[in-house]
């Protein structure tokens, strides 16, 4: 039996770096190459500053086309695995059959929910209560490969973004050393993913930070600044201002006087108080204001203490 695996190792984002990082740390297979996305302006990634630091091979093609033509390059390297950790590009199947053992991708979803891009950010968006980590067996699909592993955790109500990747991350890192194990001694079990319960992770847009008054209710605001708490971050319009919030506490109200979504109902040292659909009023604890510091909002009345008028609708 092998004692180490050679690994072609295709990531971009800080996620995909944490684990590189964990595998030359904690596991004695070797990284023989780095494949990852290009950035604009010749900035480096966080996979490319760690292949970079520890003097790894990199590739970045900047498109699937001259991905392919790299497949007699890979051919050379004396690959056992491909392992995929948040890339960017869907392999071509010229790639996917040069590993001797496989081609492995690592992501942060209980797939087959939320294939795709922002598995995180939607598992928040849409209010579940699971998220956790799926190791499955490329195919030509994206996200579509049998599982070969899951390791579920639970979304505590206070999750937001950062939180949520904190422990994912967290569950990751100890569980990829023990799976690569599994993979190197061909002792892993491959399931089929459930075709009925797919869900997509589209890429986040901007404007789905925007404050919709009229269509979003307290909870849907709540998980906005929950989901987007990195980017793009949970805004409204106002006057000449992009407003940010950054934490509410939400109420809801038994007669709401024909209050309007969107009316404000106070501003005050107690706070920003607005009501929303069905019903509920949210209480604005951390607010920003367009290229000012995040603050409370007893601070905000004390600096600008006429900028929101009790009754205007936003």
């Amino acid at each position: 039996m092998k004692k180490k695996l050679n690994i072609l190792f295709f990531g971009t984002p800080k996620f995909g770096a944490s684990q590189l990082n964990n595998i030359i740390k904690n596991t004695k297979h070797k990284i023989i190459a780095v494949v990852t996305k290009k950035k604009k302006n010749k900035i480096q990634n966080p996979v490319e500053l760690i292949a970079r630091k520890k003097k790894i091979p990199i590739f970045k093609p900047n498109s699937i086309k001259k991905l392919e033509k790299l497949k007699n390059k890979f051919k050379n390297l004396n690959i056992d695995i491909i392992l995929v950790i948040a890339y960017g590009f869907k392999l071509p199947q010229n790639i996917i059959d040069i590993p001797k053992l496989g081609c492995f991708n690592l992501h942060a979803s209980l797939l087959p929910r939320w294939r795709g891009s922002s598995p995180i950010q939607r598992a928040i968006l849409f209010g579940d209560k699971y998220s956790g980590i799926t190791f499955i067996k490329i195919n030509k699909f994206i996200d579509a490969g049998n599982i070969i592993y899951q390791k579920k955790c639970i979304i505590k109500k206070n999750f937001n973004y950062k939180k949520l990747y904190k422990k994912i991350k967290k569950i990751s890192t100890i569980k990829l050393p023990i799976i690569l194990n599994k993979i190197k001694q061909k002792i892993y079990i491959e399931t089929k993913q459930n075709t009925k319960n797919i869900t997509y992770a589209f890429k986040i847009k901007k404007k789905e930070g925007l404050i919709n008054w009229k269509k979003d209710t307290a909870i849907d605001i709540d998980r906005k600044i929950k989901a987007f708490y990195v980017w793009p971050k949970t805004y409204f319009y106002y006057k000449k201002h992009i407003i940010f919030i950054w934490s509410i506490k939400i109420k809801n109200i038994q007669n709401n006087h024909n209050y309007k979504p969107g009316q404000i109902l106070k501003y005050n040292k107690k706070g920003l108080i607005i009501f929303t659909k069905k019903s509920s009023i949210i209480k604005i604890k951390k607010i920003q204001l367009n290229n000012h510091k995040k603050m409370k909002t007893s601070e905000l009345v004390n600096s600008k203490p006429f900028l929101f008028k009790k009754g205007e609708i936003l």
